[in-house]
């Protein structure tokens, strides 16, 4: 289970919505298919770890273990990263960190 303790839209032209929370239990839920992409850190036993996660064409299962905080960042659509090309995330997870 996924528990959301802060969620909020930001004034930004570039960020839609921040999100803060944790995980409660093990799990997994579907995630929607959606146009954002997200930045994503996370912190489990110690271990910090940054994915960015990119558009995803259909729904898929999203995994997690209890235990983890987790801070997402999502996207509005059009904002990109120069350095790192739209085509290459969509549909994949990729780690940074």
């Amino acid at each position: 289970m996924i528990v959301i303790s802060e969620e909020r839209l930001v004034e930004s032209p570039y960020i839609e919505w921040v999100a803060h929370g944790f995980t409660a239990a093990d799990g997994c839920e579907m995630r929607p298919a959606e146009y954002n992409w997200h930045l994503i850190f996370t912190r489990h036993e110690g271990v910090r770890r940054i994915l960015v996660v990119g558009a995803l064409e259909e729904a898929r299962p999203l995994s997690y273990v209890a235990g983890a905080e987790t801070l997402w960042i999502r996207f509005k659509v059009g904002t990109f990263l120069p350095h790192l090309p739209a085509p290459a995330t969509v549909n994949q997870e990729l780690l940074l960190s």
